[in-house]
């Protein structure tokens, strides 16, 4: 007995304990760590299929990714829990590029999706549709399409129809959607500018039109939202693909360095590709190194080029 009273303390203390909460999850190839910054804590999630994009659900309970497949590079829609790794489709078949939809031309048979991401309120998942032939017509023309968003009770899909037709031609190559803090908008990214849509879907909100004029110059590459009222982007002069990182008030139009609301070095703020926000971090994408900093701008991890990260909220 004597023992046994030593011993329930030790049991009740262990039971008592629960695993650190994960900061990001990283795909490596095989599956998704997740990792606890503070603890230093990972916890491996294997994924059998090759993940192009993936976004985790704010609830912390699955995450969700766009296969890789082909010269595309884009595939169908997966979520994967967490728990218990169970993994379920949520497409199939085609619901946009269709006869039906567009009965006086050919499309190839795939229709295949990408940049899948998760709303705030993890109910649903927004995503790019592409109709893909995987041939040389692949590029940002062939490539482009419409933004639409899942249902995850029902399975419904929705076409947001602001993206059907940009500026009244046909849908543009739309990448990165971002859902903003209330859930009621998105952001997204077009070839050489980006801009927001309603979840109504009725009309885009272009967010160059506002821009200091110097920036009228090059790409300027939407990324992400630093609240409900304030975007981050990329303005990349040279067309490079990769630019230095600003923030945009969408109320009044101004402009900021990133050294202005995250103190960080310049080189820092230079050559970014991507960029994750959450309440606590922010992870900036380089050309060759992602890096993880506090929201006050303290640097707390580097990882080298081709790791592919992103933060729980």
């Amino acid at each position: 007995m004597k023992g046994l009273a030593l011993l329930l303390p030790l049991l009740l203390a262990s039971c008592g304990r629960r695993e650190a909460a994960p900061d990001l999850a990283l795909y490596t190839g095989q599956g998704f760590q997740l990792l606890n910054i503070e603890s230093k804590s990972t916890r491996s999630i294997p994924c059998s299929i090759p993940v192009g994009s993936f976004s985790i659900a704010p609830d912390g309970k699955f995450l969700v990714f766009a296969s890789k497949e082909g010269r595309s590079g884009m595939g169908q829609i997966y979520r994967l829990d967490m728990e218990t790794s169970e993994m379920r489709k949520l497409t199939s078949a085609a619901f946009y590029y269709t006869s039906k939809r567009f009965p006086q031309s050919e499309f190839p048979e795939r229709e295949l999706y990408s940049d899948a991401e998760v709303s705030p309120d993890s109910r649903f998942v927004a995503f790019e549709v592409h109709s893909v032939a995987d041939n040389d017509s692949d590029d940002l023309v062939g490539l482009s399409g419409p933004l639409a968003v899942m249902d995850f009770s029902s399975g419904n899909v929705r076409i947001l129809s602001s993206t059907e037709k940009v500026n009244g031609e046909g849908p543009a190559f739309a990448n990165r959607p971002r859902w903003s803090n209330d859930g009621r908008k998105l952001l997204m990214a077009f070839e050489v500018s980006g801009a927001i849509t309603s979840l109504s879907g009725d009309a885009l909100q272009w967010i160059d039109r506002p821009m200091p004029k110097k920036l009228t110059e090059g790409i300027v590459s939407p990324k992400g939202w630093w609240s409900s009222k304030e975007i981050l982007f990329v303005w990349d002069p040279e067309q490079s693909g990769i630019g230095k990182l600003f923030r945009l008030d969408l109320t009044t139009g101004q402009v900021s360095s990133a050294a202005s609301f995250l103190p960080i070095a310049e080189k820092q703020s230079n050559d970014v590709v991507g960029v994750d926000v959450n309440s606590r971090y922010v992870l900036i994408e380089h050309q060759n190194r992602s890096e993880l900093f506090k929201r006050s701008g303290e640097l707390l991890q580097t990882w080298g080029a081709g790791a592919r990260l992103r933060l729980f909220n």
